[in-house]
Parts: structure tokens; C-alpha cells; sequence
């Protein structure tokens, strides 16, 4: 059943408003980084919700209306006058894993196009970060620019712990996801897993383990670890978030030492060595960090990126911001600070486009990659994740550019 045109319409007319939009607040965030980075701080919830506190509750109406712009308008790249960048080829040595960011609830069992599935079926494992809870009902968070998003955004800031602002899996989407690969991993490190407390966290741990899936970052188990053999290599995974919706110091998740973003170096180093003795050759963190609606790192996620690779960190896959941020490589090491909502979320124009990055990996610790583009269907149709060729006109034509300025650049990560 297709959807009324006068939807659609309404929908693409929100589309052109959100790019009209960024011509203004994208310079404005950037020159706000820039020249006022306290100010800027007032428009990010994270340092919050490290602290155990609730942005919506600690800050006046100027900084919610500013953090509802960038979530609206914000384009970062696409803008600017850079040459497009070439993906270097991916390395020959080693299995494929494919690697895709945040996925919330979506309100639908159906949420992967045949031919993403077919293409992820191609790779040796596939990891994603769960970005929710898994119970008996599922409930998806709406997008922004609907009826309901716009009241569950307006319940939120009176009442927090509104259960509207859970995003929670059934378990039928659960095995959907399960089934996209014959080895699947999740991350449980997220701000969003303990929105049904520390029972509803260990229940979804136990349901996604009954549906054949490898958890990673449940920290009550040998530090929330895991392994994924490839061939003659072993790569061992680690997850680490910047705290959690609901507050409080559960000890469920490993986190950040500090909001801007900074981790123990000592702890690092306890986490690749238990790897290590594990029998892994490359060491990927998987961190749910960064700033919402925001198209760059910060300094401080490069210097904790810095620290991370000293460490012996092979590879960092991002995700949180709900947006693609850049990836890059050098010297046989790679980051993607964030791959953007895989599934589900507010799908603006901006967070429909997401990515998946390929890595292989490949003798003395070397890790390479590309990234494949994805995208989800407009806020005003089913939700439905595929490649950026599905993709409606309107997507394609500027999302290619927006890829072409998140492509691997080199330089140190």
C-alpha cells in the first residue's frame, strides 16, 4: 500500500526546509566550536548524562531551541568546497567484518531491504551497536518531525523517565537483525540499554544471546569483552559509553573517565591485554561517544582516539551521534569516529544517511577498510534500511556528495 501524496509531499517539503536550514546553522555550530566551546557545551546533553544529571531539565529554553536546530539543520560537509575522497582498497588478507551503528527500534520486523541482506550475508560477521532493550513489546521512538515525536520529545523534557522515550526491541525484530549474518555481535554499551534498569538490561542480554547473537559490553561478564575468529586471525572486541539515560553508576556498562571524552590509559592497556591473553591479534573499541547532530569529533575524542592506539588498539568503530561522521586511516590503523543510525531513530534528512564499515585484517596487527553507504526510507514511509542505489532521488543526489567527504582520508586518526 503506497503512501498518500499529499505525505509524501508535506515530508519532502520538511526535506528541502531541513537543507535550506543548514545553509545558516551549519556555519553558525562550526563558528560556535570555534570561537565559544563553553557556549557550545550548553547545547550537548552527554556531559550530563555522564554526570548523572538530565539535559533537558539543567538547561533553559535557548539551549533546547539551539539543540533542536542542530538536530534539524546541521549538515556539516556537504557545503563545503572539498574535493570528494577516494577510499583506499580494502586489504586483501583476513575475513570481512561489517560493522554498522546505532540500530533502535523501528516499529517494524521487515527493517532491512533483501538486497542489504545479501550483502552483509556476504561478510564473515556483522556488528552493531543495540541501541535499546529488548522486551515482550516492542516500542519505537518517533521520528522528530511526526505528531508523535514531537510529543514524546514534549514528555520527555517534563518527565524523563517517561516510559514513551524507551526505544525497545521484541524479540522478533531481534531475530530479524540476528539473521542478517551467520556470526552477529551487538554492543550492549550504550546510553540507551538501561532505559528498563538493570532488569531490563539483563534480560536483554539474555535474549540476545538466546537469539544466537555475541554480546559485547556487558561489563558484569570478564569486563564486557568478546572475540571473533577470522581465519588466522582472532580479532578481540571491547565497548565503552558515555554513561546512560537513566543516570545512576550501574555497573552493567564500562564508560568514559571523562565527558568530553577521555578514558585511563592503564585501563586501556588492562583491556587489550586481557585480549590479548585471549589470543587476539587485532583489538577493536567499539565507543558509543561524540556529540548528537554533530558532523565532526571534538579534540578531545581525537586525543582519546591518540591514547587508544598507543595502547595497542587496532581499530575504533563510533557511533551515537546519529549522523556519519568521517573515517580515516594511516599506518595500517583505522577509526570511524560514527557510522549514524543504522536503524530506526528521528530520521531528518541527515540521519537517514548512515554507513557501514568493512574492515579486514591483515599481518603485524594492520587493519583496513572502506565504507558502504546506507540509508533509510523517508520519516514518512515504513522504515526500511538499504543501499544508497535504493535510495529515492532526492537521497541520491545528495547524499553522493555528503559520502564523498566522509570517505577514509589519511593522516594520523
Amino acid at each position: 500500500m503506497g503512501v498518500e501524496p499529499w505525505r509524501a509531499a508535506v515530508g519532502r517539503t520538511a526535506d528541502l526546509a531541513q537543507l535550506a536550514l543548514a545553509r545558516g546553522t551549519g556555519p553558525l555550530f562550526s563558528h560556535l566550536e570555534r570561537a565559544h566551546p563553553a557556549l557550545a557545551q550548553r547545547t550537548r546533553h552527554e556531559p550530563f548524562a555522564a554526570r548523572g544529571e538530565t539535559f533537558v531539565r539543567m538547561v533553559g529554553p535557548f539551549a533546547k531551541a539551539a539543540f533542536v536546530a542542530k538536530m534539524l539543520g546541521t549538515d556539516g560537509d556537504l557545503l563545503r568546497s572539498a574535493q570528494p575522497r577516494r577510499a583506499p582498497p580494502a586489504a586483501t588478507s583476513g575475513g570481512e567484518v561489517l560493522f554498522a551503528g546505532d540500530a533502535l527500534h523501528s516499529g517494524s520486523v521487515a527493517m532491512l531491504s533483501d538486497r542489504l541482506r545479501a550483502r552483509i550475508a556476504k561478510a564473515e560477521a556483522f556488528v552493531f551497536n543495540l541501541e535499546g532493550t529488548v522486551g515482550d513489546r516492542g516500542h519505537a521512538i518517533a521520528p522528530l518531525q511526526t505528531r508523535r515525536g514531537i510529543r514524546q520529545l514534549r514528555d520527555y523534557a517534563r518527565a524523563p523517565e517517561n516510559p514513551d522515550w524507551v526505544s525497545r526491541f521484541d524479540a522478533a525484530a531481534l531475530r530479524q537483525l540476528a539473521s542478517s549474518c551467520a556470526r552477529v555481535c551487538a554492543s550492549v554499551a550504550n546510553n540507551h540499554t538501561l532505559d528498563d534498569g538493570p532488569e531490563g538490561f539483563a534480560r536483554t542480554v539474555a535474549r540476545a544471546v538466546a537469539a544466537g547473537i555475541q554480546v559485547v559490553g556487558d561489563a558484569r561478564r570478564e569486563l564486557g569483552v568478546a572475540t571473533l575468529d577470522l581465519g588466522a586471525h582472532r580479532v578481540g572486541l571491547f565497548a565503552v559509553t558515555y554513561g546512560s539515560n537513566r543516570g545512576g553508576a550501574d555497573p552493567s556498562h564500562l564508560r568514559f573517565d571523562g565527558v568530553p571524552y577521555r578514558v585511563e590509559r592503564q585501563r586501556v592497556e588492562e583491556l587489550v591485554m586481557s585480549l590479548r591473553a585471549k589470543g587476539a591479534s587485532h583489538i577493536v573499541a567499539l565507543l558509543h561517544w561524540g556529540h548528537e547532530h554533530e558532523h565532526h569529533p571534538t579534540k578531545e575524542q581525537r586525543a582519546c582516539a591518540d591514547g587508544l592506539f598507543e595502547a595497542g588498539v587496532s581499530a575504533i568503530v563510533g557511533h551515537h551521534p546519529h549522523l556519519l561522521q568521517p573515517s580515516e586511516q594511516h599506518d595500517g590503523r583505522w577509526v570511524s569516529w560514527s557510522l549514524g543510525d543504522f536503524v530506526g531513530g528521528d530520521r531528518t534528512i541527515w540521519s537517514r544517511f548512515a554507513g557501514m564499515v568493512s574492515l579486514r585484517f591483515g599481518g603485524h596487527g594492520r587493519v583496513e577498510g572502506e565504507l558502504v553507504p546506507v540509508v533509510q526510507a523517508p520519516f514518512w514511509e515504513p522504515q526500511r534500511t538499504g543501499l544508497l542505489s535504493e535510495a529515492p532521488w532526492l537521497e541520491r543526489v545528495v547524499f553522493r556528495r555528503h559520502f564523498a567527504t566522509k570517505m577514509p582520508a589519511g593522516g594520523t586518526p
